[in-house]
């Protein structure tokens, strides 16, 4: 496994992740894009460019998962405040729970719904009300 970093060759937006299986990880994410209620803001770019105008880079290899948690962190930190760099990651701190209120339910469950009623169009790789 390791921490790795999908970079948008367009804007320069970077998302970083980590992982057990480096081989798989960026065709989940492309399965994830096309699949319209996940409305992240890497997703959205990766529908809006098209996943051939990213790179996936390994940043660090491994395998033990508080070590590799610990690393992605650190690369969430230094991106976040590098300039010119847009960071698609939501969650700033991996591996750590979420308080979920119920404002926060209630956004994401509406961002959902609202996903949801919208249809991928992989002609045109756009989306269309259904």
């Amino acid at each position: 496994g390791g921490v790795y970093m999908i970079v948008n060759n367009i804007t320069n937006g970077v998302y970083v992740g980590s992982t057990h299986n480096l081989y798989e990880r960026f065709s989940h994410h492309e399965r994830r894009a096309r699949q319209l209620y996940f409305n992240y803001p890497l997703y959205q770019a990766l529908r809006k460019y098209g996943s051939e105008n990213f790179s996936f880079i390994v940043l660090t290899v491994e395998d033990n998962e508080n070590e590799r948690l610990k690393a992605e962190e650190y690369y969430i930190n230094y991106y976040s405040v590098t300039p010119d760099i847009e960071l698609y990651n939501v969650v700033k701190h991996p591996g750590k729970p979420v308080h979920m209120t119920k404002e926060l339910k209630s956004k994401l469950s509406a961002a959902h719904k609202k996903g949801c009623e919208r249809k991928f169009n992989k002609e045109t790789m756009t989306f269309e009300n259904q």
